[in-house]
């Protein structure tokens, strides 16, 4: 091993480049992983323009030149929730749709687990629960939970 494996090793955590070309379950596992993975996105992909659009499908190819196994599916979900179309948009603007796959990415284990506890509290599968009852039931998550603090 050489003597410049570690220092070089650790000086990529502290830039928070160690992220790149690594699995998704490498970059998702820590919040700190998921920070850095979006702001080296930032970094690679700063020359296009705020503005311009691109397709889901071109925007997932640049997510997955970082990250060749970015589910496809979290890029999809984004663009159906945040956009509040049942079908997937033609084009989407790079800078807005950023904002949103990242927010969705960053705070996943979190929305997944208020989604499941949606589901787990609405016992008569209405889609209505009180709003006390839901809170409570996300408040007791977060106790339980060092990871969401």
């Amino acid at each position: 091993m050489s003597d410049h494996f570690l220092p070089a090793s650790f000086a990529s955590i502290e830039r928070g480049t160690n992220v790149l070309y690594r699995n998704f379950r490498y970059i998702n596992a820590t919040p700190r992983n998921r920070k850095s993975f979006i702001l080296q996105f930032g970094n690679v992909y700063k020359h296009i323009q705020p503005t311009e659009e691109l397709s889901i499908d071109s925007f997932h190819h640049l997510l997955s030149l970082l990250c060749r196994d970015f589910p496809y599916s979290l890029v999809r979900n984004a663009s159906r929730i945040t956009m509040e179309v049942k079908e997937i948009p033609g084009k989407v603007q790079f800078r807005e749709f950023c904002l949103k796959i990242f927010i969705l990415f960053f705070f996943s284990e979190f929305m997944n687990q208020s989604a499941l506890s949606f589901r787990t509290i609405d016992h008569k599968a209405t889609g209505k629960v009180k709003a006390s009852v839901f809170m409570k039931h996300l408040k007791d998550i977060l106790e339980k939970n060092p990871n969401f603090r």
